[in-house]
């Protein structure tokens, strides 16, 4: 039987198989752990999740409906709470019950369930990382916007205010400030912020590297269309070209401001130099192909010159995530 100080647990036992539920009963609780499905005989049930602060229904349920097969089948934690809203007498069907139903039945139906389970816990986990991406992104949208328009200076760091931070998100995004404490302390822990108090005991938000904190926010929304960050994929030799490159064009920057570097083609192969032949066409195509590299011709006298292009933000940009991709793809969810 259900255990009381948990769930509410039933009224009284019908049967072996029936079980009667008062209105206001927990039937399971979100994250425990058992083993049962039931089948509703009359009354109604309410599934709700908790999101950060607030609760949400996910669905009524009514009388022939099932509700907590995910658990009885994959034998996973539950992913909802269940709570009576109508007095409810329910069928209970526990695991062995199903195992021995299901052992007479044929071998392929078994396999057939097995497989509806696997993609609808994978349906439910990978909603739960998404809204997870929402709401680091959301948060750090948020802080960065601040940062530009509300900055303030603490250790030489850009910071916004902690209490700031929170009501801001709150108004734009509607998240409460417990999940923003959420979000934060997940990218403290990615050494991305610091909190730190002042003389006034105010607590402030430091961000360690904006470009940092706006390429892992790009990284998560790419990541929920199942896409990639320019130089994901790259190989060694070619974020060794873009580290050159980069090279020339802060020599190149230095002397006229601009962001768009253009260099020769006997500067690209100087650049080249030191891979074998077989990585220098693969990291130059690399660059190439995703279009960080643009080729250009022109002619002096009877020559034609071949003119390489690049903006030097995005080599920046391709470079820093080659050193922060292991962070990134760190513990996602929080």
């Amino acid at each position: 039987m259900q255990n009381s100080k948990k769930t509410g647990a039933a009224k009284g036992v019908l049967n072996r198989d029936e079980r009667f539920y008062k209105r206001g009963t927990l039937i399971f609780i979100e994250g425990e752990r058992s083993r049962e499905m039931f089948v509703i005989r009359s009354g109604k049930v309410r599934v709700i999740r908790q999101e950060g602060e607030h609760v949400i229904e996910l669905a009524t349920l009514g009388a022939g409906s099932l509700l907590g097969e995910l658990s009885l089948l994959d034998d996973k934690p539950r992913s909802a709470t269940a709570q009576v809203t109508e007095d409810t007498m329910a069928m209970v069907i526990d695991h062995k019950t199903f195992e021995s139903t299901v052992s007479a039945a044929p071998k392929w139906l078994e396999c057939v369930l097995k497989v509806i389970v696997t993609r609808l816990r994978s349906a439910l986990e990978k909603k739960d990382q998404e809204r997870a991406f929402d709401s680091i992104s959301g948060v750090i949208r948020v802080l960065l916007i601040l940062s530009q328009t509300e900055p303030v200076v603490i250790d030489n760091t850009t910071s916004v205010p902690l209490s700031r931070l929170k009501d801001t998100v709150n108004s734009v995004m509607g998240i409460g400030g417990l999940e923003v404490e959420k979000v934060l302390h997940h990218l403290i822990v990615k050494q991305m912020v610091v909190i730190r108090k002042n003389k006034a005991n105010r607590e402030f938000v430091l961000i360690k590297d904006p470009a940092v904190l706006s390429l892992y926010m790009n990284f998560l929304r790419v990541r929920q269309d199942e896409g990639r960050l320019m130089g994901e994929s790259f190989s060694d030799g070619a974020f060794e070209l873009v580290s050159k490159l980069l090279s020339i064009g802060l020599e190149y920057t230095g002397k006229n401001g601009s962001k768009t570097v253009e260099i020769t083609g006997k500067e690209m192969e100087m650049s080249l130099q030191g891979q074998n032949e077989s990585t220098q066409n693969t990291s130059f195509r690399e660059l190439l192909d995703s279009k960080l590299i643009r080729v250009g011709k022109k002619k002096a006298g009877d020559r034609t010159i071949h003119l390489y292009n690049y903006n030097l933000s995005l080599l920046k940009n391709v470079y820093l995530l080659k050193n922060w991709l292991p962070v990134f793809r760190e513990n996602l969810c929080i």
